[in-house]
Formats: structure tokens, sequence, C-alpha cells
């Protein structure tokens, strides 16, 4: 049916057109169906319209330019270009389209679709979306509305606006297919369910990208993983609101919103969760709670991820166990202002992992029976400011592995056995800061103030304990604060399960200590001229004796007064070390020296003390470098004197030889060296050439890679050596002797690691702080040696026995080493050393001949060894950032003995031409701390 001719409009403003239209584009010359009606117009549908052709142009059921189309029989939509085909278009400003029956989509196609100006609505009909799309509104104060039912297959949307317009469900939008969605506002559009909405699996409620609003006013659902709003990830802000009076329910592993990044959501509705996440924003999306959130068993309120945020203005409720109001993850904050309420165990009310934070503002209150109220894993951290309530054997916070957490407001406790702070790790800190007051009520049993299991606590508010509040237990308080409250015999306080720290202004009471320990805030900053002087205190604290917490500082009294003073680092080391530090110790290169020296100063004993002088200036790691070196020349040599000392051709003038060995060693630390953990491979080959029948020489060319590990992540080493060998064999009558003359260069790469970490105190609060650094240097090595060994088998029945002994000198010329990389890098020189080495031992083993040819050996091996005149001359060192002072260095390891047992497998196939061995060994070495060596190799003559 055609409305124009002669390019003018039939008179009259109502036309019925009866029975079936087939739009089929260039098969049948038509395009649209039903229109090109203009304002005041209406053209209206009572049959069937079937759009099913195949055009480059759009086909349209029914048209409108500025009038009325209203379909109240049946338009079906099928093409086979995405999105080309429409039922129903209302095209112009005013135009209206009205579906009151049915409209079928197929093929990925259009039902209604509206511009600027235009209102399309689905009133008493209904929409069945197989593949497509249902209604699309697009431009300024164009509108979609649904007040009956859209039906939405398979990757397929009910309802979309786009650049201005709106989409208002009044009804139900039912999605029944995989990845459909039931709204969608895209490119600044606007949704608004009004209606509802339920998506599972991977279907979306609704859904909004680059900049467009989507709003609940009404109810969604998202269930078995569904998503109620989805808002995409992109530059331009998309927003969703649940709007007042509005619902989002959430079941079985379903989210109410999902912020995929650079998101907003904002609820003023209400969110009931079982099993599922209520809001959850991603990647530098941002959430708000102005209403009501229930959480039920397993359920979490608000999620931030990836440097997101999340504020509860309002009330979140955790009904059910395993239960988490807010949560932050990776960088990711988490703001409460408002309410929280826990009632069941397994319950948190705010969570942070991966370095994110959690704060609560001065009207939060978080009310805990049982779970924990704020919860971080570190590293991260948390801040209250507002007032938590606990019972029921709940903490009010607590933190985990590493990170500081702060207590700025109130807390009280109000029942046995439950905690206001705890914490587990090491480098934890407990903070209740000026502002922090801890309550524990009266009569209540075996609650504490801060309950550490590592880590430390920090006081500088008050804390009152009631009449029988416990302070801590586990961990140090350094108290800068008030503890009121403090049980006392003869009025004397003797903390127990902790360390009680007095810091500067810090007090207890009317309590006495029998000895106080005085915390840093008293002594003076660092690089105070004349601080070994003594300093008189000024001490806020009753006690029949005062111990320095630093074990730099003494305290002393005299007539009365207490003195603190810094003891000279040459009382707390005698080597040239402490001398140096003593020199240096002033304001040049201040940076750097600050956070060395703010280390040696949080030391508690003596082995803290040295052990931080051995991170600092190698002192272990490099006499460990200058033996491994050593040990390395001595692998290729012991290759050679192990395995060459048979091998004879009388019948031939030379022979060739080729070798391998693996041997790998671990070694646990010895007095000032540091244990490894070492893999040697070694290639040799050569020739050997006979001189009688009781002698041969011979020439080998090796080359040893060697790879260590140091014990306690100290670094790594990476070396070649290039070895020529010439060596002189012997054997008669039972006994056998080689020596060998060898020369050789090594090249590599060395790997220092500092990592030291210690608690800073600043004088008014406390920090771990890490020092984190690695050093690389080049290692070059010219050495030359000789080395010899000789035994005599004794030949018994069934076994023989057979002493050896053997002898090693060497010479190693060392370059200087100049560590890159850090503040604390070390420059090295002195590395020439001189090294000297008998063993004796002795092997009883059996000979097997398991076939022609073939020989299996078996030996038991013990011996001792004695290194005579080895290296003890001092490493010249510097610091070249700190200073151009220079100190030294031990290597302290001159006449050392040492004990080693193992055993060895060797099984040899012999013949006239050649000769090939294949070779097993373990030794157990006995010293200050026993190491273990594993070989394994072949030597092949031919």
């Amino acid at each position: 049916m055609y409305l124009f001719d002669n390019n003018k409009w039939l008179p009259g403003t109502y036309h019925l057109s009866e029975g079936d239209i087939i739009v089929a584009g260039e098969t049948n010359g038509l395009y649209n169906g039903m229109g090109s009606t203009k304002l005041g117009y209406q053209m209206r549908n009572v049959n069937n319209i079937t759009i099913s052709g195949t055009s480059s142009y759009s086909l349209n059921g029914m048209l409108s330019l500025g009038g009325e189309i209203y379909n109240d029989g049946s338009i079906t939509v099928n093409g086979t270009s995405n999105f080309n085909n429409i039922g129903m278009l209302v095209s112009n400003a005013g135009g209206i389209g009205i579906n009151a029956s049915l409209i079928t989509v197929n093929n990925n196609q259009i039902g209604m679709y509206g511009t600027s100006g235009t209102t399309i609505s689905n009133q008493n009909g209904a929409i069945n979306i197989n593949s497509g799309i249902g209604m699309i509104t697009r431009g300024a104060n164009a509108q979609a509305i649904n007040y009956n039912g859209i039906n939405v297959g398979s990757n397929s949307t009910g309802m979309v606006s786009y650049e201005g317009a709106v989409a208002t469900n009044k009804s139900e939008v039912t999605l029944k297919g995989s990845s459909s969605i039931g709204m969608s506002a895209i490119s600044s559009g606007n949704a608004i369910n009004d209606g509802f909405i339920s998506a599972s699996n991977s279907q979306y409620g609704m859904f909004a990208s680059d900049g467009s609003t989507i709003k609940n006013t009404n109810t969604l659902n998202a269930i078995n993983g569904g998503i109620g709003a989805y808002v995409d990830n992109n530059s331009n802000k998309s927003t969703f609101e649940n709007a007042s009076n509005s619902t989002i329910d959430v079941y079985s592993g379903g989210i109410g919103v999902y912020l995929a990044g650079n998101g907003y959501a904002v609820n003023n509705g209400f969110m009931s969760l079982t099993d599922g996440i209520g809001i959850y924003a991603y990647n530098n999306s941002e959430a708000i709670n102005k209403s009501q959130i229930t959480a039920n068993q397993g359920s979490t309120a608000m999620v931030a991820r990836e440097a997101s945020r999340i504020i509860n203005e309002a009330t979140i409720t955790l009904a059910g166990t395993s239960s988490i109001g807010m949560y932050a993850d990776k960088t990711s904050t988490a703001i409460n202002s408002g309410k929280i309420t826990l009632s069941d165990s397994g319950q948190i009310g705010m969570y942070a992992t991966g370095n994110s934070t959690l704060t609560t503002t001065i009207s939060s209150n978080i009310s805990v029976s049982m779970g924990t109220g704020i919860l971080v894993s570190g590293p991260g951290g948390a801040t209250n400011s507002g007032v938590i309530s606990v019972t029921n054997s709940g903490n009010g916070m607590y933190i985990k592995n590493s990170g500081t957490i702060t207590n700025d407001g109130q807390i009280y406790v109000n029942d046995s056995n439950t905690n206001a702070m705890g914490s587990s790790g090491n480098q934890t800190i407990l903070v209740n800061a000026t502002n922090g007051v801890i309550t524990i009520e009266d009569s209540v049993s075996n609650s504490h103030a801060f309950n550490m299991n590592g880590g430390v606590a920090q006081n500088s508010g008050v804390l009152n304990l009631g009449t029988t509040g416990i302070a801590a237990t586990g961990g140090t308080i350094y108290n800068w604060g008030i503890i009121n409250g403090i049980a006392t015999s003869n009025n004397y306080y003797v903390p127990e399960n902790y360390e009680l720290v007095m810091e500067k202004g810090g007090n207890i009471g009317g309590a006495k200590l029998q000895e106080a320990i005085i915390g840093l805030s008293y002594a003076q900053a660092l690089f105070t001229k004349n601080d070994t002087d003594g300093f008189l205190l000024n001490l806020s604290v009753k006690a029949d004796n005062f111990v320095s917490h630093s074990y730099l500082y003494d305290i002393y009294t005299e007539n009365g007064d207490s003195y603190i003073k810094r003891k000279r680092f040459t009382e707390l080391t005698n080597s040239s070390i402490g001398e140096y530090l003593e020199n240096i110790y002033n304001l040049e290169n201040e940076e750097s020296k600050i956070k060395m020296y703010s280390a040696l100063r949080s030391i508690r004993s003596q082995a803290e003390f040295d052990k931080d002088l051995d991170l600092f200036f190698g002192r272990d790691f490099y006499p460990t470098v200058i033996f491994q070196t050593r040990d390395s020349i001595n692998f290729t040599t012991n290759n050679i004197l192990d395995n060459l000392e048979t091998r004879y051709n009388t019948d031939k003038d030379n022979s060739y030889i080729v070798g391998y060995s693996l041997e790998r060693t671990k070694q646990k630390n010895l007095s000032n060296q540091i244990g490894f953990d070492e893999y040697l491979n070694g290639f040799y080959l050569g020739k050997q050439y006979t001189l009688n029948e009781n002698s041969n020489y011979g020439f080998l060319f090796s080359y040893t890679r060697l790879d260590s590990d140091y014990n306690s992540n100290r670094g790594k080493r990476k070396d070649n050596f290039f070895q020529e060998t010439s060596f002189l064999n012997y054997a008669k009558d039972n006994i056998k002797g080689i020596g060998v003359l060898y020369f050789g260069y090594a090249q590599g790469n060395l790997k220092r690691n500092l990592n030291v970490s210690f608690l800073e105190n600043n004088g008014t609060s406390i920090e771990y702080v890490s020092l984190d650094e690695s050093f690389n240097s080049d290692i070059k090595n010219l050495y030359v040696g000789t080395s010899g060994k000789i035994s005599k088998e004794y030949k018994f029945d069934t076994f023989f026995v057979e002493p050896e002994m053997k002898g090693y000198l060497m010479g190693v010329f060392q370059k200087e080493i100049k560590e890159a990389g850090g503040e604390y890098a070390i420059n090295l020189d002195n590395m020439n050393k001189v090294f000297s080495t008998i063993k004796i031992g002795t092997s009883i083993g059996k000979i097997f001949y398991p076939k022609d040819n073939y020989k299996l050996t078996l030996k038991l091996k013990g011996g001792v060894g004695q290194d005579i005149n080895s290296a003890n001359e001092n490493l010249n060192l510097k610091l070249k950032n700190l200073s151009n002072e220079t100190t030294d260095i031990k290597v302290d390891r001159k006449n050392q003995f040492y004990k080693e047992v193992g055993t060895r497998i060797d099984l040899s196939k012999d013949t006239i031409k050649d000769e090939l061995t294949l070779y097993v060994e373990y030794k157990y070495i006995f010293e200050d701390k026993n190491s273990w060596k594993t070989s394994a190799g072949f030597i092949y003559t031919f």
C-alpha cells in the first residue's frame, strides 16, 4: 500500500490496509511495507508484514516520516546483513511507532527503531527476539518505552538507546538465551528499568558504555553468574544508579552491578545478596552505597579492584557466615562513613589485600559480634577514625603478613576473649594513634588491646584496660601514650608475654616498673655532636632500673639522674670497620648515611649488629667468593688427579683424552663465610704420550662453568674458567702417582644483594623500612698452580685398600672488584691470594667384572685435609658513595682443618684401542658447618 500519489498525500488522516505485505527489496521492488506518513497521519497494520528480502538498502515493515505507525497485526523481520532490516522505523521528529501485537526479530535484525524527536513503544504487544535487537532509540528527545513483554534470545538485546535518547522498561524484559542483554545504553544513551529484569549465567540485565547512564527504578535480579547491570570500560565514564526504593537481588554467584573500568555506580535503593556480590568496581572505577545492602551467607556487599574506590555512606548488614562488607584489592581503596554490622562467624566488615587501603571516617560505626571489623592481608593498611564495638570473641582490627593498621577513633571491647587490635606477621604494626582510644569493659576476661603473633604495636593514644583488660600478648608495645588500668603487684607492673618500651611522654599511670626499657625517642638525633657523652634523661616513667632498647646506646645513672649515650662503634666491633663507622659519622652524604645508621641504631644485640655489618660491607660475602674461586680451580685439578692416574696404553705412542664432569655442592654457612648452592660443569680435551711402560705425560685444555646461588638471597655468581694443564703419570708395583702444572684465566659476573629490614623509630612513631639493592660487578682472575697425588694399593682376597696423599699449591691474581647499581656499592682490592692444602685419605674397594672388557669398581673413601698458609690478608674496601675513607675486611680461614667421607662407583670398558669410564661420587665434608658434594662424569681415551 502506497500513500503517495503524484507527489501528493491522499485525502484523510487514517488509512486501512488489509492482507499480507511481503517486503523483499530488489526481488519484488518493495522496500517499505507501509508508511511515508507525515505528521497527523496514522498507518495501522492489522495483518501480516514479512521482511525477507536481501537488499543493499534497509528494508522496513512500517515507516513513519513524522506520522504515527501502529502494529495491530504481525511483523516478522528477517535478513542477511546484520542490523539492516527494521520492523517499524520512525524517522522524523514528532513521529510515533506503537506495537500493540507481535513483532518477531530474526537474523540479527531490528524490531523497532526511532530517531531524534520520536517515540516508539511496545504497548499491549510482544517483541520476540530470536536474534537481534528489539527496540532502538537514537538521538536527542527520542524515547523507547516497553509497557508489555520483550523476550530476548541468545546474543541479542531487548532495548538500546544512543546519543541522548532514553529507553524505559515499564514491564518485563525476559532474557532467554546466553549472552543476552535486557537494556543497553551506548554513546551517551540513557536506559531506565522501571519494571523487572532477571539475568543469569552470561546475561546482563542492563549495559552501559561510552558516557552513558543506566538506572534501575524497580527490580533487577542477578543469579547463577549473571550480572544485573554492567558498565563497560571506556574513557568516557558511564554510570549506574539503583534508585530510591528500588531493589537488586543477587543469588548463587551473581553480581548486582559490575563496573569494568572508569565507571561509576551509586546505590540509593536496596540490595539483597545470597552467595553473590553487590557492586564490583574494577580498573579505576568508583561505587557508593547510600542506602542498604544486606549480604547473606558467602556474599560480599562491595568489591574494589585495580585502583578502584568503594564508599559506604549508609548501611551494610552482614547476615550470614563468611560474608564481607567491603573488599579492596590491588591498590584499591574502601571508605566507610556509614554503618557496618557483623553478627556471625567468618564475617569481615572491611577487607584489604594487594597493597590496598581501608579508611573509616569520624561518622563510621562498625559493630562486631564475631568475625573481624577491619582486616588487612598485607602489604596494605587501614585507618579507623570512627567507632568499632567488639563482642563475642571478635576482633576490631586485624592485619596479616605486613603493613600498618591505625586506630585514630574509638574501639570498645565489651566481651571476654575479644581483641581490639590483632596481628600475625613479623612486619606488622598496630597503631593506636594520638586521638585513638581503646576501652576494655570492666570484668571481661582474656581480652586484649593488642593481640600480636609477630610484629609490634605503637600506643600514642589512650588504652583504658578497665579492671581486667590486658594491654598486649606477644610482640612489643612502643608506648608514647597513656595506659590506664594496668594490674600491679606491690605497685610494680611486670609485662607478661610482651615487651613494653617506654617512649618520650609515655606513662602507665601510677604503676612502677622493675626494669624500664627506654626507646630511641629519648636518644639524641643521628649525627649529634658528642652524642657519645652522657645526655640527661627526663623520664616519664618510674623504675628501679633503666636499660636502652637499642644496643647502640647505654643508659647509666649518676647521683640519682639517668643519662643516655651512644656507644662508639669501636666498642661494638674490633675490626677496622668500627673505626671507619666512627670516622664517617657526620652529615656528609646525609641521605645514604641516615639509612645505614638508622639500621644500625635499631639493632638489639651484638649478633644483629654483626649481621648488618656483613650485609653492608660484604664481610662474609667476599671471603666466600675468594675460596669459591680456589675450590672451582681445584675441581678441574681433582678431575685430572682422580681420572688420569691409570690411563696407559703401551701399544700406542699417544692417545687422545675427552672428559666431562658435573659437580653439585651444597655448602652451609661457615664462620665469616656464607653458604651456597653451586653447580660446576667441566669439559676437557687433551693428548697423552707414552714415555715408557711405567709413565706417560700429556696436555689438557679445559673449560669449567660455575653457577652459584648464595644462601638467604645474598647473590649469584656465574663464572667461566679456561685452563691449560700439563701432567706426568707414573705407575709401578701398585704404586701410582700423578703431578700437574697448570695456568688459567677466569671471567664472570657477580651479583650481591643487600636486603636489610629494620624498625625505624623517628622519635614520634615507628615504621618498618627496607633497603633493597643489587650490585653487579665483573670478576677476572689469572691463576697458576701445581698439584700432585700419590697412592699405593694393597690387595686382599675380596677387596683392596688404597691410602693416598694429595697436595695443592696455587696463586690467584684477581682484578679489583667495582660494584655498580646502588647507594652502598663497594670497591675492593688487594684480592691476590696464595693457597696450599694437604689431604690424606684412604679408600676401601672391591672390583667386579660383569662381562668381558667391563670393570665395576666400588669404593668407600675417607680423609682429612689441612689448609696450610691459606689466604688471610685483609681486603681493602670503600663504600664509594658514602665516603673516600677506606677500611678492610678479614679473609680469615687460616689453617682450616676438615674431614670428609664418601663413596665412588666407576664403570669401565677397556679395549686395546680405547677406554671409557663412567663414574658417580658423593662426599660429605665435616667443617664448622657440614656440606656435601655429588659429582658424575666420564673420561674417554682413544
